[in-house]
């Protein structure tokens, strides 16, 4: 089983977040850096793949730039993608940091 790990709580843009999971997930070229497409090409993938997804805490996504409603729909996307592709599983996590 192929397993990646996305790292999401750090970034500024939904571009670079798109950028991000294009190279994470070895995209294809013609990627439209857009949920239809990243659904399109999730729902694609032949192989076992497990996502670990870390996202930023809810409180602290508005720090990110990039609001919290637009992860929700990110979760929705991989949820679907997971739901539609017998070959994918996801697995989300919140990152504490207890300093």
């Amino acid at each position: 089983m192929k397993k990646i790990l996305l790292d999401l709580r750090s970034f500024d843009s939904k571009a670079k977040i798109h950028a991000y999971l294009k190279d994470k997930l070895d995209l294809p070229s013609y990627y439209g850096a857009n949920f239809d497409a990243l659904y399109d090409c999730l729902t694609d993938i032949s192989e076992d793949t497990c996502l670990g997804v870390f996202e930023p805490e809810e409180d602290a996504s508005s720090g990110t730039g990039v609001p919290a409603a637009w992860f929700s729909l990110l979760n929705r996307v991989l949820c679907d993608s997971e739901e539609a592709n017998p070959h994918l599983a996801v697995i989300f996590s919140r990152y504490e940091d207890n300093r």
